[in-house]
């Protein structure tokens, strides 16, 4: 990715106190009915900080939980297919209804 490119869509996940498991369920739930690859990462074993990668040839996503442990941002961003920003809507949607099953979870775009 050229440094400076901005994203084609940006979100915020806010999350209830201990639904963060089920967060991460309900993104590869997202993932597969997507077909993106996915790998979620935790930081470290003693730290509830965690990076999250999502691609495919159109689009690939990054996430992260940097300043708080129950808030992710996620941006998504164009690959190396042509992708549009109503591809990245069409996710956002998607995003939205795999994140319903998250109890308390609210989904924010960011501009």
């Amino acid at each position: 990715m050229a440094q400076g490119v901005a994203p084609l869509r940006n979100v915020t996940i806010e999350l209830e106190a201990g639904t963060r498991d089920q967060f991460l369920v309900a993104l590869e739930v997202f993932a597969e009915r997507n077909a993106f690859a996915i790998r979620v990462t935790r930081l470290a074993a003693d730290v509830p900080w965690y990076t999250i990668q999502l691609w495919r040839m159109d689009i690939f996503g990054v996430g992260r939980n940097p300043f708080l442990v129950d808030v992710f941002e996620i941006g998504f961003f164009r690959n190396h297919e042509p992708a549009t920003v109503q591809n990245a809507d069409a996710l956002i949607d998607d995003l939205e209804d795999a994140l319903a099953e998250v109890p308390g979870a609210v989904i924010t775009e960011i501009r």
